[in-house]
């Protein structure tokens, strides 16, 4: 054998070893930061798994749940409050796995994720974000975990990311599937005697939206305690932003439109003003 062909050989050898090491050292948790989250990469789209290309947000395949219900744009923490959660995969194969982190707007870690599973374990990802994986894949399809809701009122999104695995040793032939979906917190009941000129209850309890995705935009009631400068954000139900409006609001019961023109879904309008904030989903 000559010396090039031997070299080409050993080289071969060696490449295949470590796509192979690649490939099984997933089996125990999948590489943080691949949940699909804005400037974050997946399994399918960095090539590690490409054969099929990513399927997103299907019902029937991957779920979430949170104390045995299903939790999807509906779902309203309670701040501070632990949750148990599930992620499940319907229709599995030989092997499957998943990663799972919970963001706010500004795709920063929300709360705090734990598990006590054995076929679970959470680790940290750039920026003190937190994901929650599987460490067993052979055979599972669903694992258990808690998700501790932070302290405030947040507009929060799910990012998860399942491997479907037909366990030929390599990563051909697999699935990858994602489920995306934003939700918010219970309205605050809790009084501000600071002298912002807002109350968290009648914030939150004031506002009324009466005229969703009209041809005027997003027209809603409020009735404002005090002179102030208000944010107006909407966000559609996987955290992005649709529109954003600033109004100098006098005290009082007045009606405001919001120019939006958005399809047929679940949207989050968030008010904001000197550092109060309330939340409303409201469905076109």
């Amino acid at each position: 054998m000559s010396k090039r062909l031997l070299a080409v050989v050993l080289v071969s050898t060696i490449s295949f070893g470590v796509f192979r090491s690649i490939s099984y050292s997933n089996r125990n948790f999948a590489p943080v930061a691949n949940t699909n989250a804005p400037g974050e990469n997946s399994c399918a789209k960095s090539g590690c798994h490409s054969t099929f290309g990513l399927q997103e947000n299907l019902e029937d395949r991957l779920s979430v749940l949170v104390d045995g219900a299903n939790m999807d744009a509906n779902f309203e923490y309670s701040p501070g409050s632990t949750y148990n959660m599930q992620l499940s995969i319907q229709n599995p194969k030989a092997r499957n796995g998943f990663s799972l982190t919970v963001l706010n707007q500004a795709g920063e870690m929300a709360g705090d994720l734990s598990t006590s599973s054995s076929d679970a374990q959470v680790n940290n990802g750039p920026g003190g974000k937190k994901y929650v994986g599987h460490t067993n894949s052979l055979g599972v399809s669903s694992w258990d975990f808690e998700w501790t809701a932070p302290s405030d009122s947040q507009v929060l999104t799910v990012f998860s990311i399942a491997n479907l695995s037909n366990n030929n040793g390599f990563t051909t032939g697999d699935s990858v599937l994602t489920k995306t979906f934003t939700f918010t917190a219970m309205a605050d009941t809790t009084s501000d005697t600071s002298a912002t000129g807002i109350h968290s209850n009648l914030l939150s309890n004031s506002i009324q939206v009466i005229s969703p995705l009209s041809v005027n935009g997003v027209v809603f009631n409020i009735d404002v305690l005090n002179a102030n400068y208000f944010d107006f954000v909407i966000y559609n139900s996987i955290g992005q932003l649709m529109e954003k409006e600033n109004f100098f609001l006098h005290g009082g019961k007045q009606q405001l439109s919001i120019p939006f023109v958005g399809e047929k879904g679940i949207y989050f309008l968030r008010v904001i003003s000197e550092g109060k904030e309330s939340i409303h989903r409201f469905v076109n």
